[in-house]
C-alpha cells in the first residue's frame, strides 16, 4: 500500500485541500476580524490580490459552506 493510499481518507486531509492555496486563510482571517464585508470592502483590504482570484475563493469557500453571501 502506498502512502497516498493510506491517508487518502483522512479528514484532516480534508480540511487542508480547503486552505492550501494562497489566499483563502487570509480571506477567512479577514473577515473573522472585521466581521461582515462587502466585497469592495474586502478588496481594499486585501490590496495585493486581484478582484477575479478573490472572487475564485470566495466562490470556494461558499461551496464548501466556510463562507455565505448575504444580499441586501
Amino acid at each position: 500500500m502506498m502512502n497516498g493510499d493510506k491517508y487518502s481518507k483522512c479528514p484532516i486531509r480534508h480540511v487542508l485541500s480547503l486552505f492550501s492555496d494562497k489566499w483563502s486563510l487570509l480571506v477567512l482571517c479577514n473577515l473573522h476580524v472585521r466581521g461582515n464585508m462587502r466585497f469592495g470592502e474586502l478588496a481594499s483590504a486585501m490590496t495585493d490580490i486581484s478582484e477575479r482570484m478573490l472572487s475564485v475563493r470566495l466562490k470556494n469557500l461558499e461551496s464548501h459552506n466556510l463562507i455565505t453571501e448575504r444580499r441586501p
